[in-house]
């Protein structure tokens, strides 16, 4: 079992009933329930990284509509670009980061099975999911990947509370990720 897979669970029949809801439309390959609102309703899931086919690299996916409407406005306010700021202010955190990413990599490659991974060999969706960061991410040669949208990092901070984003949009978006709720 991967390591972050430890607090998940797989989605019951009453999440899949939740998450058509929120979504509008059939949920299709939910790996898991990687975090939950106060009432116990799916805020964060595991997606599937191949999706009849085609490669979905947002592997860790925000449903919780309250929270992607405050991203929303902090991503509107340049909140991308002050969170890519605050990484690259630290060479440290912005290491953290990196690692981050290649460790959402390993993660989602690790979701696809042998004959998954086989019949991605030497083609660019095997690049693409194998090695692009969080939500598909790849800034080859940058100082740190790229950040592409709150939404994405929140899902992963939620899932994994030592996110190094998580520090920043707990100060930034009054989110709190330590303890995988939204105040």
């Amino acid at each position: 079992m991967n390591p972050f897979d430890a607090g998940f669970a797989p989605p019951s029949t009453h999440d899949l009933d939740f998450l058509r809801l929120a979504l509008g439309r059939e949920p299709v390959g939910v790996r898991f329930v990687a975090a939950r609102c106060k009432s116990g309703h799916p805020r964060v899931i595991v997606n599937h990284p191949l999706q009849n086919g085609i490669p979905q690299p947002t592997t860790f996916w925000l449903v919780d509509a309250e929270l992607f409407a405050r991203l929303a406005t902090l991503e509107a306010g340049g909140g991308v670009k002050a969170a890519e700021d605050w990484l690259a202010a630290e060479p440290v955190r912005a290491a953290r980061y990196a690692d981050e990413n290649r460790a959402y990599a390993a993660y989602r490659w690790g979701l696809l099975s042998a004959d998954e991974r086989a019949r991605l060999a030497g083609t660019p969706q095997e690049k693409v999911l194998r090695d692009s960061g969080i939500g598909g991410m790849a800034k080859g040669g940058g100082a740190i990947p790229a950040v592409k949208c709150l939404h994405l990092q929140a899902a992963w901070a939620l899932a994994n509370p030592q996110a190094v984003l998580g520090a920043w949009l707990h100060k930034e978006g009054r989110v709190r990720f330590a303890e995988r709720e939204v105040e």
